[in-house]
């Protein structure tokens, strides 16, 4: 066989596995994650381990001028659905990392830079190297070995840029959530902190986010009592370590939560830390929202962000809530209460006394998911993954049900078999009140876009980042949107 023909079948074979696990949507059971200790004591990233020379050439970028900027990735982070990329920006400068495979049993997490606004970026430098810790437990009578992940998330606070990733060695007890930050554009990092005191925690489905005052949230699925609960943890700003550890809600009968869905940690200086999952109350994998008063206070009852139970489902969708604020509190998740797999949004006063919510582009075809919500002051910027070509609209589908009458989602595989996926934009100018027309941004046919992140500056530019499977491989696409209102179809979407 021809090496052209050889590689174009390697290729093939990523996608089918890629495309069956997207259009599967769910896992029975869950993901867990870390890696092995990382070398930043010195605060300097000039004493690290080099790679080798081949190492690089297959994991640093390569890149064209312009809006869109592509980052190859290695055959090994083909078939990943979990790790997604971090974005960061603000004025000119623009911080985009990732994890890749690096060695045996190595990951390392990368990191690029542009300075003038996204035009062009820096050749990425390793700033996190650390192993891969495999969890072992058995299921149904069978050995299930789980590669733990580094998960790395990126926040921008002045000219402090914060990095966030789960660090590990050979033990559970040194899976641990770490903390570091730069204030020199990313060329040298602190010494990290962790960000939980537990050792036993396992933390999964992270999130970070750095508030105006400064003040850092952090949130993660926690297993120390042997099921996923959503943990938080606060570094006051001026702080020399994080506030202790809360739970933020056990579940019904200490059981937990849905297992493997992204928690997304939110602080609003005066008002408090937010913090957001996919609930599991009697198999209704519905979202909740909680909130902490004070830096290590606990969380109250969290609220539903739908006032009855509407999705039940006997699997995990691999798909968390994106939490923002302006004068009120807003969110987006994925829900497939209707059989198809569609955007939500819904928002509510800052005490939380009542969530309203929708479905957002109602009526239009696609496959929906992932979705990630920026607010700029009452202008509200919301990316997610859909399906390129037309599938069934939400009145359409009748799926299959089991004997347990919950949807088995059937119908959206078969619509996502022959189709592509792209990420799509759309904003809203009132708070929430009304969406544009989604926009795709650089569909590509034949390809999957999946887990796009936002970040938008202070003065309103717009940048997108996500992992694309297609002919070429896996690559990290971050992209620029410098004046969205030029090109956005600006008809409304009412609530």
């Amino acid at each position: 066989m021809s090496e052209t023909k050889s590689s174009q079948r390697s290729w093939l074979a990523q996608l089918v596995t890629f495309a069956a696990i997207v259009a599967g949507g769910v896992a029975v059971g869950y993901y867990t994650y870390g890696p092995a200790p990382t070398q930043f004591g010195n605060g300097s990233n000039e004493n690290s381990p080099k790679m080798a020379p081949d190492a690089v050439a297959n994991a640093v970028a390569q890149w064209h001028e312009g809006a869109e900027h592509r980052f190859p990735l290695g055959e090994a982070e083909a078939s990943d659905i979990i790790e997604s990329p971090a974005l960061a920006a603000d004025g000119d400068r623009v911080f985009l990392a990732w994890v890749a495979e690096t060695g045996v049993d190595e990951r390392s997490v990368f990191l690029s830079r542009s300075d003038d606004g996204g035009e062009t970026f820096s050749e990425p430098q390793i700033v996190v190297r650390t192993g891969v810790f495999t969890a072992i437990s058995e299921m149904r009578g069978r050995r299930v070995e789980r590669r733990l992940r580094t998960l790395p998330r990126l926040a921008l606070a002045e000219k402090r840029l914060y990095l966030s990733w789960v660090d590990a060695g050979d033990t559970l007890d040194s899976v641990v959530l770490r903390l570091a930050w730069s204030d020199d554009e990313g060329r040298n990092f602190s010494s990290s902190l962790p960000v939980h005191a537990s050792r036993q925690a396992r933390p999964t489905f992270t999130s970070l986010q750095v508030a105006e005052d400064g003040t850092v949230a952090c949130s993660w699925l926690d297993n120390r009592n042997h099921v996923q609960q959503p943990f938080a943890a606060v570094l006051p700003a001026g702080a020399a370590e994080f506030s202790p550890e809360q739970m933020v809600y056990s579940g019904t009968d200490n059981h937990g939560v849905c297992p493997c869905c992204s928690t997304a940690a939110l602080h609003v200086p005066g008002t408090g830390t937010f913090v957001a999952f996919r609930g599991n109350e009697a198999g209704y994998r519905d979202m909740w929202v909680s909130i902490s008063r004070a830096p290590a206070g606990a969380f109250q009852p969290p609220r539903r962000a739908v006032e009855t139970p509407q999705w039940q489902f006997d699997g995990c969708p691999h798909d968390g809530p994106s939490l923002a604020a302006s004068t009120r509190l807003h969110m987006a998740w994925m829900d497939a209460r209707s059989g198809v797999e569609r955007i939500y949004y819904g928002s509510a006063d800052l005490d939380m006394p009542k969530f309203d919510s929708r479905e957002l582009f109602h009526g239009r075809d696609g496959v929906q998911g992932h979705p990630h919500l920026v607010a700029n002051g009452d202008v509200l910027h919301l990316v997610w993954d859909d399906t390129l070509q037309p599938t069934h609209a939400p009145d359409e589908v009748s799926p299959e049900r089991g004997s347990s009458g919950r949807p088995n989602h059937q119908g959206h595989q078969v619509a996502l078999a022959g189709s592509s996926r792209t990420v799509l934009y759309s904003r809203s100018t009132d708070g929430g009140a009304s969406f544009t027309e989604p926009v795709p941004l650089q569909p590509v046919e034949g390809a999957f876009q999946s887990r796009p992140q936002l970040a938008v500056t202070r003065k309103g530019d717009v940048f997108v980042a996500w992992m694309e499977l297609g002919v070429g491989g896996k690559s990290v696409v971050v992209h620029r949107l410098q004046h969205p209102g030029s090109f956005v179809n600006t008809s409304q979407v009412a609530p």
